[in-house]
């Protein structure tokens, strides 16, 4: 990192914010054809001109720190806050910083640091998949089938835990090898949907002007809630047992409803998603927000897209 951030190009929409439009351009250039960085370059000029000439871009300009703590903004920071909180939340640090007890205690006590391995591994296979499949599934969906997944494995988890099937002895090895198989399932879940797209879903989300401010503010979530998972999970283990794991299905439910009401990004331009939230923070109305872009509409039959799918699944699951 150390040798290669510096040369890093900026990005071309903080530059044509900072009045640099030609340097925009040119890093445009480097990763699109000729013709597509003239229309992109085209339609952030365009954005910005537009936000520079309101009333609001205005008030930004004379007060950074307004800008920053406006109603608009806390809605945001709120929405990027809970996404990382929930990631942390979800039970996937209680598997990864606790998984070799949870083995020891189902039975695999001389092997459970290589099955804590394996499932990471596991975990990082699993996220190969998910870089593609993420644009063409869509960000909501992927969040909404992967809450529920855990969800299920959750309770799962603390049935067995719960009514004492813990494996002693071989004639109960079955239990371990159960346990395990749903820790890998957890992590497969975990990696095509919290784990890949909760930090991409915050970037898309947030507008260029506070993107920085707030994904640092969010960041906040990642490791406060990372401390507390890893303060308070042996304590919990400790106190409640594998009741903790009904906890987690109960936050995991909670992510899954959280995710339905969000806003689909997929394929859609940053500056469509900025006028889209701010339409769903209830900061414009849909006459104010003018006529449908292309964005808008694809945008659109996702929601319509993803609600129908998570209909499908709740009707299965049931």
């Amino acid at each position: 990192l150390l040798l290669s951030t510096p040369f890093m190009p900026s990005s071309p929409r903080w530059l044509v914010q900072e009045g640099r439009p030609d340097e925009a351009l040119t890093v445009l250039r480097l990763i699109r054809t000729d013709g597509d960085a003239r229309q992109e370059h085209f339609d952030m000029v365009s954005h910005q001109e537009a936000r520079s000439e309101s009333k609001e871009e205005s008030n930004v300009r004379r007060s950074r720190i307004g800008s920053r703590f406006n109603a608009l903004t806390m809605k945001y920071l709120g929405v990027a806050f809970t996404i990382l909180l929930l990631v942390q939340f979800n039970g996937m640090a209680v598997f990864y910083y606790f998984g070799p007890r949870i083995f020891k205690e189902f039975g695999f006590g001389q092997h459970m640091n290589l099955l804590n391995a394996v499932a990471a591994g596991v975990n990082f296979l699993a996220t190969v998949p998910a870089v593609g499949l993420v644009d063409v599934c869509g960000r909501r969906v992927f969040l909404m089938l992967g809450s529920l997944g855990m969800a299920l494995i959750q309770i799962a988890m603390g049935c067995i835990g719960s009514f004492g099937l813990t494996a002693g002895d071989t004639q109960e090895m079955w239990v371990a090898y159960v346990v395990f198989s749903l820790v890998c399932a957890f992590k497969i879940l975990f990696a095509i949907s919290w784990g890949a797209i909760g930090l991409l879903y915050c970037t898309e989300m947030l507008p260029t002007r506070i993107r920085s401010f707030g994904l640092g503010f969010a960041s906040l979530a990642t490791w406060g809630g990372n401390y507390l998972m890893a303060l308070f999970t042996p304590i919990l283990l400790g106190t409640i047992g594998y009741s903790l794991f009904w906890i987690l299905a109960g936050i995991c439910l909670f992510g899954f409803f959280f995710a339905m009401r969000l806003p689909e990004t997929k394929g859609q331009k940053l500056e469509d998603l900025e006028a889209r939230f701010e339409t769903f923070f209830g900061h414009r109305s849909k006459g104010e927000a003018g006529s449908e872009t292309k964005g808008d509409v694809e945008g659109d039959a996702a929601d319509e897209a993803s609600s129908s799918t998570a209909g499908v699944v709740l009707k299965v699951e049931v």
